[in-house]
């Protein structure tokens, strides 16, 4: 019989431990090549679609811009509106000035008023058509102001309401 020496120590050895290795490294780099192949392929798609909506917000930034500087001739121009105008607007806004001069009749208990500036339209300085209702009916009006001051020389030339 064989006695060993309890001293040394014993060696083993395990089977397969280089295919291991070589798994691993095949493994790993397949791993790369799978995902530079799908980031080759999704990469682009991605890129695609921002560049798209890039465009399109682009686009859109355009057509506000387009739609700010109408808007800011707009507002340039409200406020080089002469100062006649702007008296007659103030006065016309006003529901008692305007059934002074509005002598059509008004639905039970109504009152003619013009909603907003938007309803008058100044087909001369001192000559305007107004959109107007007393909240049941609608009308149209035809005026002559030529005394912004005072609207007792205002005339109604024509009225009619639906």
């Amino acid at each position: 019989m064989i006695e060993s020496d309890s001293s040394e120590p014993t060696k083993s050895t395990s089977k397969g431990g280089f295919s291991k290795v070589l798994i691993g490294i095949i493994a790993f780099v397949l791993g790369i090549g799978i995902g530079a192949v799908g980031f080759y392929f999704l990469g682009p798609v991605s890129h695609t679609n921002f560049e798209k909506e890039l465009s399109e917000k682009t686009k859109q930034i355009k057509i506000l811009g387009t739609k700010i500087d109408s808007l800011s001739a707009e507002l340039k121009q409200a406020k080089e509106i002469s100062p006649s105008y702007t008296a007659i607007l103030k006065k016309i806004l006003d529901p008692d000035t305007l059934n002074e001069i509005i002598s059509l009749g008004t639905a039970v208990g109504g009152q003619w008023s013009v909603k907003s500036s938007d309803d008058v339209v100044f087909l001369e300085e001192n000559l305007l058509y107004l959109r107007m209702d007393d909240g049941h009916l609608a009308g149209m009006a035809l005026v002559k102001a030529p005394d912004t001051g005072d609207t007792k020389s205002w005339r109604t030339l024509w009225s009619e309401y639906e």
